[in-house]
Parts: C-alpha cells; structure tokens; sequence
C-alpha cells in the first residue's frame, strides 16, 4: 500500500504545482493558441465525467465474475484433493 499511496501522492502534488505553473507560461508565450489548446480539455472533461460510471459499472460487474470464477475454481481444487487423500486411504 505504501509503495502505491506514496508515489500518487507525489503525482498529485507535482500536478497541482505545474498544470497552473505551465498555464501560466503558456499565456505568458502566446495567449490565442493556450485558449485553442485548452478547448480540447473541455471536452475531455465532459467525456470523462461522462464514461466514468458507465466503465465502473462494468469493472464492477467484471470484479464480481472473477470473484465467482476464483471461488468456484477454489472449490474444485479442494474438492480434487479431497478426492485424492481418500483415495490413498483405500
């Protein structure tokens, strides 16, 4: 868990520090082409916010076969060696 949380956090705040340090730059170089540029993050933003409940309804959805998957193919194992050990006892 650390070595995930701790390097998000860095992400996270190495993000917070440039996205407005770039934006700044980038009206500093040429105002017309960083409003052009930042058009397309509108977009992706609302497609974003938009995909987002659909896929985690179906990573959802897929989390919950591979539980069933997994479980059923526990059981068979244990159930196989179940059938093993008996076997060596006759």
């Amino acid at each position: 868990v650390r070595m995930m949380i701790g390097p998000a956090v860095m992400y996270i705040g190495g993000t917070i520090f440039l996205f407005p340090a770039s934006l700044l730059i980038m009206f500093s170089l040429n105002t017309l082409l960083t409003w052009l540029a930042l058009i397309p993050l509108v977009g992706l933003t609302a497609a974003t916010i938009w995909f987002n409940p659909r896929v985690r309804k179906y990573s959802l959805r897929s989390q919950e076969d591979l539980e069933q998957l997994s479980a059923r193919a526990q059981e068979n194992f244990a159930g196989a060696r179940v059938v093993k050990a008996f076997s060596r006892e006759n």
